[in-house]
């Protein structure tokens, strides 16, 4: 028994890993391993989390890297973490450069640095902007500011972001109230502010 034990050791260290946790490794140096349908290389002294049949689903790349969104190939920064869904698709990640990217129904340009989480079929759900953008709230054109970030739903209509103007919202009451620019507004289906935080201030409103 010792022996088997110490044989795995062995090969845990040529292999550049060490065990933490069940479905989960530890990489010692930089390491190149099996993702759904790819390979990729991760950084060392770092934590990769598995999936069932042993492939990485999460863990931070070695270097920046292509990889694929479910809708076009996109360049992942190095350093910082990837998540994949099980087709090997990326679902979370860093972008590395300015990159134009879509939602269901629309393209925007996020900025460099901008941590991006899509749905399983490549849509943006969440993206920094590059430049200050408009988009359509309870069919009135609302612009959202740049290098704060944006969310959608499925139906890729914008559901939050950071106001760039002054703005008067419904609240979920259905009361008329004004928002001030640098407002970080959350919105339901029906386009109400369910939640709004002013620029230096932590406290939500609705």
């Amino acid at each position: 028994m010792r022996n088997k034990i110490n044989t795995l050791l062995i090969l845990l260290i040529f292999c550049n890993l060490s065990i933490v946790a069940q479905d989960t490794l530890f990489l010692i140096k930089d390491t190149v391993l099996v993702t759904p349908g790819t390979k990729t290389k991760f950084k060392g002294n770092s934590t990769v989390i598995l999936n069932k049949s042993g492939e990485v689903i999460e863990g931070s790349l070695s270097e920046s890297t292509y990889l694929w969104t479910g809708r076009r190939i996109v360049l992942f920064m190095g350093g910082q973490p990837v998540r994949f869904n099980e087709k090997g698709s990326v679902i979370s990640g860093y972008l590395a450069e300015i990159t134009a990217l879509w939602t269901f129904n629309s393209n925007l340009l996020l900025r460099s640095g901008s941590y991006v989480v899509f749905t399983d079929e490549g849509f943006l759900l969440q993206g920094e902007l590059l430049r200050d953008m408009q988009f359509s709230v309870n069919e009135k054109n609302i612009e959202f500011r740049h290098g704060f970030a944006v969310y959608f739903n499925h139906d890729g209509n914008v559901v939050g972001g950071t106001l760039n103007k002054r703005e008067q919202f419904q609240d979920k009451s259905g009361k008329t109230k004004a928002y001030k620019a640098g407002t970080i507004v959350f919105f339901d289906n029906e386009y109400n502010v369910i939640s709004g935080i002013e620029p230096g201030n932590t406290n939500q409103t609705q």
